[in-house]
């Protein structure tokens, strides 16, 4: 893969802020005050309902970004268009939401795929495991075995054969 000879740029400015949701009373705000440090230094606080840091940065396409700092995530945020519209950072996955589809990979390698009413899994073995309202189809790693169970039967290939029972 080539990087193309000349970049455009994506990012026009960025601005840390801190977002606080409670008065000094710790009464809930209707709309948080955001202020801006003055050393650009920004403490994370436990409950993310009180107070939030977050970058805001400022997009050349219009379409502007959030960088928002939590204890146990790192998440930015836009408004749906073309690409991305979700991106959250923690210990153990990355989540990356595209319109209505989210797209969660674990630390172990496994990918959980989520779509409407339809989630599919990819093992860390590689197997494969596909629910919807409606059915849950398997497929081992290698392929040799698919099976599909439904409210009224089970259906499966395996090497030795094809099966098929009511339930």
């Amino acid at each position: 893969m080539s990087l193309p000879a000349q970049s455009s740029p994506v990012w026009r400015s960025a601005e840390l802020l801190i977002a606080f949701f409670r008065d000094p009373k710790g009464v809930r705000r209707e709309k948080p005050f955001v202020w801006n440090p003055k050393n650009s230094r920004a403490t994370l606080v436990d409950r993310d309902q009180d107070q939030e840091a977050f970058v805001q940065m400022e997009a050349s396409d219009g379409r502007d970004v959030q960088l928002r700092l939590q204890p146990t995530n790192i998440v930015a945020r836009r408004e749906a268009g073309g690409g991305w519209n979700g991106v959250v950072i923690s210990d153990t996955e990355i989540s990356i939401q595209i319109g209505e589809t989210w797209i969660h990979v674990r630390g172990d390698g496994s990918i959980r795929h989520d779509q409407h009413k339809t989630t599919t899994f990819v093992e860390p073995d590689g197997s494969i495991i596909r629910l919807d309202p409606l059915s849950k189809i398997t497929v081992s790693a290698d392929g040799s075995r698919v099976a599909r169970k439904t409210d009224e039967k089970i259906e499966a290939f395996t090497p030795e054969g094809f099966v098929s029972k009511k339930l």
